[in-house]
């Protein structure tokens, strides 16, 4: 069964360790992969200052999700399951608890800046891509950008 529950401080490494095993799951090679190791790390401030949940399976984090709420528009900044669990829907329970949220805390839509092997994921939630943004750490990469609407059901 999988639980949804806040993250602690104190686990920042061990989420961080989840974020890197879920990039690299998708295949990237080693040269990608520690051009975004720094947007991958969790830190202590991340977990304070946001919205930043677990799933556990069992009681062992294998997902996470942060969500920040800016000016009525809900960005979900992360949302990352741990290689052994994708497929075992944590990765869905933590967007739906996103959903969620942001709704009771009157957001109209959630932004999402997904990895391109994600893409898919969200718009089997409902999620739209409306185009495309640079990547925060990749020169020259373009990432999807989707929106959720938040006025009406997710799949």
């Amino acid at each position: 069964m999988i639980t949804i529950r806040p993250a602690r401080a104190e686990e920042a490494d061990a989420l961080t360790d989840i974020c890197v095993r879920s990039k690299a799951y998708w295949g990237y090679d080693e040269t990608f992969m520690n051009a975004c190791h720094a947007e991958l790390v969790v830190t202590r401030a991340n977990i304070e200052n946001s919205r930043f949940m677990v799933a556990a399976l069992k009681g062992v984090p294998v997902a996470v999700s942060e969500i920040v709420l800016d000016q009525g528009v809900a960005n979900l900044e992360r949302l990352f399951v741990d290689a052994p669990a994708i497929g075992k829907g944590a990765g869905r329970a933590l967007y739906d608890d996103a959903v969620f949220w942001a709704r009771s805390n009157g957001a109209k839509r959630l932004r999402i800046e997904a990895d391109p092997f994600a893409e898919s994921f969200y718009h089997a939630r409902g999620a739209v891509t409306i185009g495309d943004v640079a990547s925060g750490t990749v020169p020259g990469r373009r990432i999807p950008l989707l929106i959720q609407a938040l006025d009406s059901a997710i799949g």
